[in-house]
C-alpha cells in the first residue's frame, strides 16, 4: 500500500491519500459456464431478404434462433400478425420458426409479401430481417 502525504494550503492540515495497486489475472472463460446461464434469443439462420420462389414448389421461409430457455416463434406478414395455425397450408417446424407453405393447388401470389420472424423468451426478443417473398415471373421450363 502506498502512502502519499500532501499539505493542503490554507487549511493547515495534512491530507493522507492511501492507494492500493492491484493487478488482475485474466482467466479464459470456460464455455461450459455459459451453458446454464439464461440468454436472450439470437437469430442463427434466416432466409435471404429477397426470396423469389418457383410456383411449382413449396415456399420455405427459414428462421432459426437460440436462447436459454429456447425461444418461441411468431411471424408478421406485411406488418400484421400472421397466425400460422389458422392457415392449413402453412406449417411451422417444431422447435423452430421455419415456415413451409404448401402452394400446390393455390394461387401462389396469395403468399407474396413481407415476412418477419420473431423469436422470444423471457430474457428478450430477436427479429429476423424483413423477408420479401415473391413469385418468379420468369418463363417456367419443365423440370427434368
Amino acid at each position: 500500500m502506498d502512502r502519499i502525504w500532501k499539505w493542503v494550503s490554507g487549511f493547515g492540515a495534512v491530507l493522507l491519500l492511501l492507494s492500493h495497486v492491484t493487478s488482475g489475472l485474466e482467466v479464459p472463460l470456460d464455455p461450459k459456464v455459459l451453458e446454464g446461464l439464461p440468454q436472450p434469443p439470437t437469430i442463427t439462420q434466416q432466409s435471404p431478404k429477397d426470396y423469389i420462389f418457383d410456383p411449382r414448389e413449396n415456399i420455405v421461409i427459414r428462421c432459426e434462433a437460440k436462447g436459454k430457455p429456447h425461444p418461441s416463434f411468431s411471424w408478421t406478414r406485411n406488418g400484421s400478425h400472421f397466425d400460422v395455425e389458422e392457415d392449413p397450408k402453412v406449417l411451422m417446424s417444431p422447435g423452430s420458426g421455419t415456415l413451409t407453405i404448401d402452394i400446390s393447388g393455390e394461387k401462389a401470389e396469395a403468399y407474396e409479401g413481407m415476412y418477419q420472424c420473431r423469436a422470444q423468451n423471457q430474457h428478450g426478443t430477436a427479429l429476423s430481417n424483413k423477408i420479401f417473398i415473391r413469385q418468379s415471373r420468369s418463363p417456367l421450363w419443365s423440370k427434368e
